[in-house]
């Protein structure tokens, strides 16, 4: 799937500029490598997580741990996920981010 940013249509009709795709794509890109090891790790948290609820041979307290340890990294994903959003929308203008949202909202309503 290509990003929005690179989306020629979305492109077209919120008046992206080169330079601000190209900032927009420097955040996205950032984030992707500061979290690659995050999202991996919690893949394999969540793993565990199922493996021990599927073979119901430990303690409710192992289990609360590994719930535990599955969703520090599950809230640091969301973290970082938010504040590139939040990076995304300083980029643009009011009336961009205005325009995207009003496309995120059309997206939607089409997928129903």
């Amino acid at each position: 799937m290509v990003p929005w940013w690179k989306d020629v249509a979305v492109i077209k009709e919120i008046n992206l500029t080169p330079d601000q795709a190209a900032r927009i794509d420097a955040v996205w890109r950032k984030r992707e490598t500061e979290m690659h090891g995050v999202a991996v790790e919690s893949k394999k948290q969540q793993d565990e997580l199922t493996r021990l609820v599927a073979e119901r041979k430990v303690g409710v307290d192992v289990i609360g741990i590994q719930f535990d340890r599955n969703e520090a990294l599950r809230s640091m994903l969301a973290k970082s996920r938010a504040i590139a959003l939040y990076q995304t929308s300083l980029i643009l203008t009011a009336e961009q981010n205005t325009a995207l949202r009003a496309i995120r909202e059309r997206n939607r309503r089409d997928q129903r």
